[in-house]
Order: structure tokens, then C-alpha cells, then sequence
């Protein structure tokens, strides 16, 4: 995200990312705060419970407010750690799979890493 109000889309401003999701976000107006979008309406929901069909109706700026980011639940962070877990996983075994011979016994160690990695489990 390079552009400097942050949304996910800059063609789309006032659109959060996974915006076929309900959920909350994380939005820099004149503070920090939180706003609730309703995927299927297409609405943000402020913490006083009213809603707006776009950013700008809340500001009359939506230029003046920058994005921070979804704010993930535990289901969803879990979700992301897993396949961080996995990521590493299978770079420890490419690391095996290409081991030129120069090295005392780098693919057990890859092996043995994979495993380690694997039975994290879930984050605490």
C-alpha cells in the first residue's frame, strides 16, 4: 500500500481490504478509531451505531482519512500464523531437497526443523 491515505484499493477509497467481509477496521480520522463495515449493505458503522454508505459522509474528506488496517480476530490471526508456519516449513525443506553435499547433513536438519515448526500448534 503506497498511496499515502493507505486504502487498500486507491481507485476505491472508502473500500477496506476483504470488503466482502463484514468486519471491524481500524481508520485515522481527526483520531484513531474504529468503524464496523457491513459487507452486505455496503455501510460503515461508527461506535455510536449510525452508519454511513461512504467515508466521505463521515468527514466530507475522504482524502483526509488514511486506512490503518482490518482488525483481525483470534480465528483469523491463528489463520495467518498457520500459514506463516507452513511458509516456513517449506523453506526448510527446499533448503534439504537442494543441498549440494558440502554441508554435514543438512537435509536431516531441515527435516528436523520442518518438524519443530510443525508442532508449534496453535498460537497461544
Amino acid at each position: 500500500m503506497t498511496n499515502s491515505t493507505n486504502w487498500p484499493n486507491p481507485e476505491r477509497p472508502g473500500v477496506p481490504m476483504f470488503p466482502e467481509q463484514d468486519g471491524w477496521h481500524s481508520l485515522r480520522t481527526y483520531s484513531l478509531g474504529l468503524f464496523f463495515w457491513d459487507s452486505a449493505n455496503k455501510y460503515w458503522w461508527d461506535s455510536q451505531k449510525r452508519f454511513y454508505r461512504t467515508i466521505p459522509e463521515i468527514l466530507k474528506d475522504t482524502v483526509g482519512t488514511k486506512y490503518i488496517g482490518p482488525c483481525l480476530t483470534p480465528t483469523q490471526i491463528d489463520e495467518v500464523v498457520a500459514g506463516e508456519r507452513e511458509r516456513c516449513v517449506q523453506e526448510a525443506l527446499h533448503i534439504g531437497e537442494s543441498w549440494d553435499g558440502t554441508e554435514l547433513s543438512p537435509s536431516n536438519t531441515a527435516r528436523h526443523i520442518a518438524q519443530a515448526i510443525r508442532n508449534l500448534g496453535a498460537a497461544p
